[in-house]
């Protein structure tokens, strides 16, 4: 606003500046005095046409103020719609990370194995909805990449089993797998085979959880062979 009011300023200078100049290079080339002064229509029509330049510099420069104001108009009423857009979107952004986390919460209380401590929620989410602030919550393609790196970690382990029921090597299962959920925010170490299993199956529980309330087409991991249980 107050680049606007400089302007205008320069413009309204400008403009009297050299309606003045002109006014008096007009008295002293006609030798006009105050007692030429009157009234008189024909006093009037002599003063405009004596005045000609002088008014138009006012009407020229009158209509440069009003294309002046009227943009300067439309920029604001713009600027201010898109700050309300940035406003809202930050509103929606802040509201739908509140109900993610508070629903990630509430599933992890229903999951004996999983410790909501060992989950950063904001990485999570970042992956999931990367566009949130701009008021886009659609699933990015990092996030569907992610949930197939640990479908990629299932086959691969299944995979790489023993024909007849050999030794497995668990613990590379279990570090595979926990490289892969760090992209998620999800911290995990590794651990006896049952224990690790019964948090594995937690843990898929709640991605699939997730993934069918905030997300549309992600695999479903539950459904995922995993021969090596």
């Amino acid at each position: 606003m107050r680049h606007f009011r400089i302007l205008a300023f320069i413009i309204c200078f400008v403009t009297i500046s050299l309606s003045l100049i002109s006014t008096v290079q007009t008295i002293i080339e006609n030798n006009l005095s105050v007692n030429d002064v009157c009234f008189s229509s024909a006093c009037v029509i002599e003063f405009s046409e004596k005045f000609t330049g002088s008014i138009e510099i006012i009407k020229a420069g009158a209509y440069i103020l009003w294309i002046f104001a009227a943009v300067s108009g439309v920029y604001i009423a713009l600027s201010n719609y898109i700050n309300t857009l940035k406003s809202t979107a930050l509103t929606g952004y802040i509201n739908h990370l509140r109900l993610f986390r508070d629903y990630l919460q509430e599933q992890s209380e229903n999951l004996k194995r999983i410790n909501i401590g060992k989950i950063d929620t904001h990485i999570w989410y970042e992956l999931a909805f990367p566009n949130a602030k701009q008021g886009d919550v659609n699933v990015s393609p990092l996030y569907l990449a992610a949930v197939q790196s640990v479908v990629k970690v299932f086959e691969d382990s299944s995979n790489k089993l023993t024909p007849g029921g050999g030794k497995f090597a668990y613990v590379e299962h279990q570090n595979r797998l926990a490289n892969a959920l760090k992209a998620f925010g999800i911290h995990i170490t590794t651990m006896p085979k049952n224990d690790f299993t019964a948090m594995e199956n937690d843990l898929i529980l709640l991605l699939d959880s997730v993934n069918r309330t905030f997300a549309e087409n992600v695999v479903e991991l539950y459904k995922c062979e995993r021969l090596y249980l």
